[in-house]
């Protein structure tokens, strides 16, 4: 085995303490001008990777979201117009409205019901016109349920508007008669479904 000598490092200061110059007074002042935090290259990339990890993380939920819209909207059957129309007249019958006085929000309702019904089966825009444009785009159109059902449907719009725009109280039996009628109506003009 090889022995190395021993070492013996000795330090010793040439001035004594109170006698030694202060740090700038060594070797010459060197003074560092430091540059603003925003020109710092690293600050700089962190920020970066800070934005380009935001930015994909956004993509990616925006992504997974229209993903999870999309398969909960395929996965659940498209309810035909005639079926919704029934169902939300089925909804406003069980809240008995009239019954309680609420005149106003039931007819605004069974309105509502029979215009989207319209829209939805025959393709017309009805919920966002006034009833006057409404009638005067039935005339434009050819032959059909709706312009054989003119008569009926101004009568009932009418009735309804009666009520949502001069305050008229039409009365539970009343009531009554504006929901059978968009009942009968939902009913006459459905599409008969071809058994397989």
């Amino acid at each position: 085995m090889l022995a190395l000598p021993a070492l013996s490092i000795v330090v010793a200061g040439a001035l004594p303490v109170d006698q030694t110059p202060p740090p700038h007074e060594l070797r010459g002042a060197v003074e560092f001008e430091q540059p603003p935090i925003w020109k710092n290259p690293i600050v700089i990339g962190a920020v970066l990777l800070l934005v380009v990890v935001a930015a994909m993380a956004a993509f990616m939920l925006r992504r997974r979201a229209r993903r999870g819209s999309a398969a909960g909207a395929s996965d659940a059957p498209i309810e035909s117009a005639d079926r919704e129309a029934r169902r939300r007249l089925a909804e406003l019958a069980a809240q008995r409205l009239p019954e309680q006085g609420l005149f106003h929000p039931f007819t605004v309702e069974v309105s509502s019901i029979l215009r989207r019904y319209i829209e939805r089966r025959f393709g017309v825009v009805a919920t966002k016109r006034s009833t006057e444009e409404f009638l005067r785009e039935l005339l434009r159109l050819p032959g059909g349920p709706l312009v054989q059902a003119r008569s009926r449907l101004e009568s009932f719009l009418t009735a309804a508007d009666l009520v949502k725009f001069a305050r008229h109280q039409p009365g539970p039996a009343q009531c009554s008669d504006l929901l059978a009628e968009v009942d009968r109506f939902v009913t006459e003009t459905a599409p008969t479904e071809v058994a397989p």
